[in-house]
Formats: C-alpha cells, structure tokens, sequence
C-alpha cells in the first residue's frame, strides 16, 4: 500500500478534502440522487486515482471502477433503488480494495471499508495540518492547541457571569451589547439553514473516510487465515507403553470414535431425508411440472407465498446440514464414498426442488403479473443453484467454506449488478398491461411503482376505473391525478443535479399533455 509522503502530496490530499466536502455539501443537500451521484463517483475515482495510483491499477480495483461507473450511469438512467444500492455498495468495496489492495474477497474489502468510517478519518485531517508531526502525535498536539484557547474562553465565561451579577450597570451596559450583537447575526446568518451545518459536516466525514485511511489490517490478516483447501487436521497421539495403551486408550483416542459416530448419524439422516425429497419431488414433478392447471379453489397465493418461503427454508437447511458434516475430517474418512454420494443426490434434490419453486413463482406470475418479490424469488432461485453447484464443488474438490462464501458473495453482488442494469419498474408495468383481458391486473400495486410509470399508466387509463382500495379519499383516478400533481411539484424543489433520463421524460410527457389532473387545493 502506498503512502503519501511529502508535504506536497498532502497539500492534494488536503485541498481535495477539502473539495470533496463542498462538492458533497452542493450536490446532495436537499436533492435526490440522480445526476449528482453520477458526478461524484467519477470525482471520487479521479481524486482516489491521484492520490493512490499505485492501487488503482490493480485488477480487482479496476473492476470496481467499472462497477461503479456502470453502477452510476444506471442511477443516471433509471434512478430506481436497487442501482442506487448497488453503487454505494460498489463505492465501499472500491475504497476497500484502494486501501487495502492485498485484500482479494469482495466482503473483506467492503468490511475494511465500513471500519474505516468507524475510525474518525478526521483525526487523519490533523496529521495533514501538522506538517511536521507525521505520528499519532500530530492528534495531541492538535487538540494541546484547541485547549490553549478553550480553557482560557471558559474562565473568562465564568468571571463575565460573576461580574455580570455583581454589577447592575455592568449587566445593563452587556445585555444593550448582547442585543445588538444578536440583531447583527441575524442579520448576517439569517439565509444559514442550522440543520446544512450537521449536513457539511457528515460530507467531510464521508470524503475523508474515501481520501484518508487507516492501515486497517484485520480482515487482510483473517483473509489470510483463510484456506481455499481443507486440509486435515491431525491430533497428535502420545507414544504410550503396552500397559497404558490398555489403561488410557479409549480416553487418548476419542477423535476417531466421534468421526465415526458423526459418519453414521451423517448416513442416517442424509439417507432418510432423500427418500423424504423424494416424494416430495415425485409429487412437483407430476402435479407441477407437466399440464398443470390453475383452479379457482385453489389459494394460489397461498400455494406461492407460503409454499415457496418453506421450500426456499428447507433449501437452506439442507446446504447448512451439508456444509456441517463436510466442515473437517469427515472429508478424509476412509470408506466416506457413500456420504459424498447420498450428498450429491441431495443436492440434484434439491435443485428439483428449485425448479418446482420456479415454476409455482412463474404460474402466479402469469395470473396476476410481475411484483417485486416475484422477481427477487427469481433472483434467489437462481442464486441457489449456484450455491448447489459450489457445494458440489465442495464436496469433491475439498474446498472450504470460505471458498464457498467468496464465490457466493461474487454472484450475489454481480446479480445486484445485472438488476441495475433494467428499468424494472417500467418492465413490470409493462408486462402487467399487456394481455389486459386475459390478467388480472392489481392496479392498487401499479400505483405504488415510481413515478417513471405514470405515462404508460396514462395509455392504459381506462384500467384506473376498475373497483380498488382507496387512496387519499379517493379512487384509482384520484390517486393516479394525486401521484401526477405531487411529483411535477416536487421536482420544484429539486435542481438538475437530481435529474435522471427516465424522471425527465416523465416530465417531458405530462408537460405536453392536455390530460386533466387532480389539483390539492
């Protein structure tokens, strides 16, 4: 890890402090983010490019530059949540890796990185201020020359009040002063918002977490702690005489009897909860998988909702009961070819078991439309295949847990990625407007999707006289006028710096409309 050096490189890292905590004060006080965080991500790789070159061209860090610009272009695009997420998550990940390039896991970097918050990077601002203090000196010597000046002001405060009740000529002539000195701050601060001062101060810590650092190593040395590989562990075994082997054996060796004990108990369950699956699957697999058909005394939101969250819970349970059994020796058993066999079957199992979920997901779907939550199964779904794959690779190439964890956290955050990289609003109104005679179409819920909707609703407004739940007093056509009305107001208060693409065209359409709407008078 480089560090800065001269007093040169520290006037930079001070002056884009500095800079950093105006530009964090302009864009985003009273915005949303939009635009604003687009700019500042390129403010913050450029300014992190200066300061640590040496970091920045590793290829983990370059990666996370093209997440994060990827990331902030989609935030620029669409401005829905799930990409805002995932840029501030890129962003704490890339600081991770920038400070501490050694680091290789994607979660150690983003630990690394919320640590260093955590570490008051403003006391780094003191050794930049004491040029010639570069130790943890500079903090106390700051602060022994705050005290010069401190301690003096509250005597003087405790004689002024002493003075002030002793002598009424001296109280009357200090409140005719106090008076005029408070017309004048009013004067001079009355346009200052209190509640911004806070505000600056909480971008001064934000940029400095990103600018300055601490030599964080914890999470660099656990990584390194870390294997990819089990590897067996061995208990060293005591040379004893013939005598004592017979009086002290049972006890010395217990490791190999509880081995074997956990490989019969691992045996009995793994075989009984297969043939369990099954008939599980077996029942899936004819009612579901092959002409499956929707009847109305059927509770299909049951069947989904409930059915799905304890199948997802047994999916879970079963990769927990596997990852337990294959955590140490086990793996190194002799004669452990039937326990890696009956796993591997559960595991093929269990993947049936994803598809049968799949498929309840993808019939209420086609009944009622896209949701959130339909998609975010869909996400899960397939990010459990590729945590059955892993446990596959696991059980066969002897891979650890944390192995397991890396690649895991790797899709996770690259499917957060993929999601940013749609307009899913506008992808599930859309799909939930088409074939409007053959869905049925929950028109409360496309109400509560962002104002980026609002046009395509516009299009199919016939829909908005359906019966629904009512929403500030009044219908579907009240709501939607409401929704119209209260988002053109609201980007009053916002400047360009919380545009997006999307909210402009929102704009763009409404403003060329003759449709009337809703007016809260």
């Amino acid at each position: 890890m480089e560090t800065i050096k001269t007093n040169e490189t520290k006037k930079v890292q001070l002056g884009l402090f500095i800079l950093g905590s105006i530009l964090f004060n302009w864009f985003f006080w009273k915005e949303e983010l939009g635009l604003n965080l687009l700019l500042y991500n390129i403010f913050i790789i450029g300014t992190l490019s200066i300061i640590y070159p040496k970091s920045i061209k590793e290829k983990r860090t370059l990666l996370m530059v093209s997440a994060c610009t990827i990331t902030a272009l989609m935030v620029f695009f669409y401005g829905s949540t799930i990409s805002k997420v995932t840029n501030l998550t890129s962003l704490l990940i890339f600081i991770g890796y920038v400070h501490q390039p050694q680091i290789k896991s994607i979660f150690f970097a983003g630990f690394t990185s919320i640590l260093n918050f955590f570490r008051f990077p403003i006391k780094q601002i003191f050794k930049s201020l004491n040029k010639n203090n570069t130790s943890e000196s500079a903090v106390i010597t700051s602060l022994k020359k705050i005290k010069l000046v401190v301690i003096p002001l509250i005597f003087l405060f405790i004689f002024y009040w002493i003075f002030k009740a002793a002598n009424p000529k001296f109280d009357i002539i200090t409140k005719e002063l106090g008076d005029k000195i408070s017309i004048l701050f009013e004067w001079l601060f009355s346009d200052i918002s209190w509640i911004r001062i806070p505000f600056f101060l909480f971008g001064c810590i934000i940029i400095a977490a990103f600018i300055y650092h601490e030599n964080i190593t914890l999470y660099l040395n656990k990584e390194i702690g870390f294997k990819d590989i089990i590897k067996r562990k061995r208990k060293k075994r005591v040379v004893l005489s013939e005598n004592e082997k017979r009086m002290f054996q049972p006890k010395v060796f217990p490791l190999s009897i509880g081995l074997k004990n956990e490989y019969r108990s691992a045996i009995i369950l793994v075989g009984m909860v297969n043939l369990l699956l099954f008939f599980i699957n077996y029942l899936d697999v004819s009612w579901l998988w092959f002409d499956f058909e929707y009847k109305k005394d059927l509770n299909l939101s049951q069947f989904v909702h409930e059915g799905t969250y304890l199948l997802i819970l047994s999916i879970l349970l079963s990769m927990g009961i596997i990852l337990y059994f294959f955590r140490r020796n086990l793996n190194f058993l002799p004669k452990n070819k039937l326990i890696k066999q009956l796993s591997i079957l559960w595991i093929f199992q269990n993947m049936i078991l994803v598809i049968s979920v799949g498929l309840r997901n993808f019939y209420y779907i086609q009944e009622y439309g896209l949701a959130y939550k339909r998609i975010g199964v869909i996400v899960f779904l397939l990010l459990t295949l590729i945590g059955l794959i892993t446990l596959i690779f696991k059980i066969t190439k002897l891979k650890s847990a944390f192995c397991l964890i890396k690649i895991n956290s790797i899709a996770v955050y690259s499917s957060f990625i993929f999601l940013s990289l749609f307009n899913w609003d506008i992808i599930i109104a859309n799909h939930n407007l088409s074939n409007l005679k053959s869905r049925k179409v929950d028109v409360t819920f496309l109400l509560t999707l962002s104002e980026n909707t609002l046009p395509l609703i516009d299009k199919h407004s016939a829909i908005l006289d359906t019966k629904g739940v009512r929403y500030q007093g009044g219908n579907h056509h009240f709501t939607f006028n409401w929704k119209v009305q209260h988002f053109l107001e609201k980007q009053k208060d916002h400047s360009w710096l919380s545009m997006n693409l999307s909210k402009l065209k929102t704009i763009e359409y409404f403003n060329n409309t003759n449709t009337f709407y809703y007016e809260n008078k």
